[in-house]
């Protein structure tokens, strides 16, 4: 379990992430790119993922597959899980809500690449969001 602020990270989204792409989709990339940057400093095979929520099977699916063919790594389908409202259930959730709607409220006011509290824990999050999608965007669409 993660106990100090040393290895707490986040991702920060706006809102024209879940315009461009759909919140089902952002959230393969976020929840890959937030077990990766813990790289080496967790044993990932002793590692249980509870992410507040119920998205479609495909989304957990997805999940383990970027994990897999991208980061090089296998999680079983028991280490992550996804539970509606599991702030109420695990402790350490209810925790990371507090922290996350803390870092919403300062993120809020902050212009998108201008900074922000604890930016050394934040995680890349680099999505194009242009008014009119590229091929690109259209393409992630697809297959995110």
């Amino acid at each position: 379990m993660i106990s100090d602020i040393d290895n707490i990270r986040f991702v920060v989204l706006y809102q024209k992430h879940i315009n461009t792409f759909g919140i089902n989709s952002v959230k393969v990339p976020v929840v890959t790119k937030l077990i990766n940057s813990y790289n080496n400093k967790i044993d990932i095979e002793k590692t249980k993922i509870i992410v507040d929520g119920s998205p479609p099977p495909s989304v957990n699916e997805d999940i383990h597959f970027v994990l897999s063919k991208t980061y090089g790594k296998n999680l079983s389908r028991s280490q992550i899980q996804f539970i509606d409202e599991a702030d109420k259930y695990y402790n350490i959730v209810n925790v990371a809500d507090s922290i996350a709607y803390q870092l919403n409220k300062a993120y809020s006011d902050v212009i998108e690449g201008k900074g922000g509290p604890f930016e050394e824990k934040r995680v890349n999050f680099d999505l194009v969001c242009d008014s009119k999608p590229s091929r690109k965007q259209k393409y992630l669409r697809k297959i995110l």
